[in-house]
């Protein structure tokens, strides 16, 4: 989802004010693999998901596995008001 390009993002890059997100996804895989490569990790083989109707959380749309995860995440900032991470 990350390198899906939006509308306006197609328009931006159109005016030269962005750069179109599909356009880095090159240099991000790049990137990760010598990462990887160099932490001797192997990039696990996951298929891409977080995508609701062919819409993703980039518009607003998620599943409902992002409800499960928030709530675990705020109970531990309740947990400890204050905290910094």
């Amino acid at each position: 989802e990350l390198f899906r390009t939006t509308e306006q993002e197609r328009r931006l890059a159109a005016a030269g004010v962005a750069v179109d997100p599909a356009d880095t996804r090159g240099e991000v895989e790049d990137v990760l693999a010598r990462v990887l490569e160099r932490a001797t990790l192997t990039r696990p083989d996951v298929p891409p998901t977080g995508t609701v109707g062919g819409r993703g959380g980039r518009q607003g749309v998620h599943s409902e596995k992002l409800e499960h995860a928030l709530v675990v995440m705020q109970s531990l900032a309740r947990r400890h008001p204050g905290a910094s991470w």
